[in-house]
């Protein structure tokens, strides 16, 4: 196992990687993310990121080493529009890549209705122990 993640999504933009055995990490970030507004640190000291460190829509990071920590922090995405869907127009509230909003509402059970995603600019976090097993697995 290369790196144990944390995804913030879609209460903020913020994602969480704790590395074991991987001496680069390639991260994904999102496509609404501009590069100038992404942010990195390793180990709880900021890195600036140059140009050369992105792969398309990938941050490349080198030289880890076992037991650090990487947060990779980009602005997250309110976004509201007009999509047409089996011939009407659906109005779809966005909060990140989700879905946090549809209207109209449907009449029997109210479509997407996640105010608790739309109101909150934390993660609920809880405390949980990963098993990771002595011997791997050959699938």
């Amino acid at each position: 196992m290369g790196a144990r993640g944390h995804g913030h999504l879609p209460y903020e933009g913020r994602v969480e990687l704790f590395v074991h055995e991987a001496p680069t990490l390639a991260i994904p970030v999102p496509d609404w993310a501009e590069p100038k507004t992404v942010g990195l640190t390793v180990a709880g000291s900021d890195v600036p990121l140059s140009a050369a460190d992105w792969q398309g829509r990938y941050v490349r990071v080198a030289g880890l080493k076992p037991g650090e920590k990487i947060d990779l922090i980009f602005p997250q995405r309110d976004l509201v529009e007009d999509v047409e869907i089996a011939w009407d127009v659906w109005t779809i509230t966005w909060r990140g890549d989700t879905v946090v909003a549809m209207s109209p509402h449907g009449t029997i059970h109210p479509f997407c209705d996640r105010r608790q995603l739309r109101n909150r600019t934390t993660a609920p976090m809880k405390a949980i122990t990963y098993h990771v097993p002595y011997v791997e697995v050959p699938w």
